[in-house]
């Protein structure tokens, strides 16, 4: 038996959270074309024969200038230490921007294998891509340069397969049906969070979170009672919409999602609140 931690890291909306789902073939961690969107660590299952790998999803690495954004950058610092092997994060269509100096810089003082997937390789030249691989390669420290697609699923095997050889004999962490570490309630309000950022992201800062108040099992009906905090009344109303027509938007949505994602029928009941100091 095998098991061990493969830390994703990358700069933001790298496309670390559409690897995950991908990996473990479900719905684990929220999508948004919102910078900054993980805000902490997620852990998702791929149990390949009597290996299991547990993949990292980390928030984007970034220049943090307040309190809360230098704790989600530590969050992917501390995700590179405990873990057993690194899977560097690039998007392809954007090149090597300075935040890939800044984390190869880190990168450096590690010693344990660490690998290159470019992302989003559909969208570049061939020969751009090779040109990419190159100077990658010029850093010295990785074994590997995979081409990807994690949104199509291209790719992804290879680096898996890579992923595999570098864990460690040990017995698993999780079971065999667990796909994440999320508990219900954290995941449940994940998934209204992405549905927020998603109906309203040309609309709202994305300084929104959403707590699970309570959840009631009634036979195959689970009762969710969730409230959305953002840090204005502006904001606030901005959610809501004229006769609360975008809450029960968001609502219907992130509802159809927590049905997919946990097989049951759902009732959610939503409200919205302001502390202007919960991001602290």
């Amino acid at each position: 038996m095998k098991c061990g931690y493969i830390a994703i890291l990358g700069a933001t909306n790298a496309g670390k959270s559409t690897l995950l789902n991908t990996v473990a073939g479900r719905h684990a961690a929220i999508v948004s074309h919102k910078v900054q969107t993980t805000r902490f660590n997620i852990r998702a299952v791929k149990n390949i024969g009597k290996s299991q790998l547990i993949f990292i999803d980390t928030p984007g690495v970034f220049e943090a200038k307040n309190s809360f954004d230098r704790r989600m950058v530590s969050e992917a610092w501390t995700a590179m230490d405990s873990a057993d092997a690194i899977v560097f994060l690039i998007d392809a269509s954007k090149g090597l921007t300075p935040t890939f100096d800044r984390i190869v810089e880190k990168l450096k003082t590690l010693d344990k294998p660490i690998s290159v997937a470019l992302n989003k390789v559909d969208l570049v030249h061939k020969i751009k891509l090779l040109e990419l691989a190159g100077k990658i390669f010029d850093a010295g420290i990785f074994e590997e340069v995979f081409m990807i697609s994690a949104l199509k699923n291209n790719g992804v095997e290879q680096m898996l397969n890579w992923a595999q050889t570098k864990l460690p004999t040990s017995p698993w962490v999780f079971k065999k049906n667990e796909a994440t570490d999320l508990d219900l309630s954290t995941h449940l309000a994940e998934l209204t969070r992405e549905q927020v950022y998603g109906y309203l992201h040309k609309e709202l800062p994305y300084m929104i979170s959403v707590d699970t108040d309570e959840i009631e099992t009634k036979g195959n009906l689970l009762v969710v009672s969730q409230t959305i905090y953002t840090t204005k009344p502006a904001h606030k109303q901005i959610i809501i919409g004229a006769k609360g027509e975008k809450l029960k938007t968001i609502g219907s949505k992130a509802r159809a999602s927590m049905e997919s994602a946990t097989g049951k029928k759902i009732h959610l009941e939503l409200k919205v609140a302001v502390d202007s100091k919960w991001r602290e």
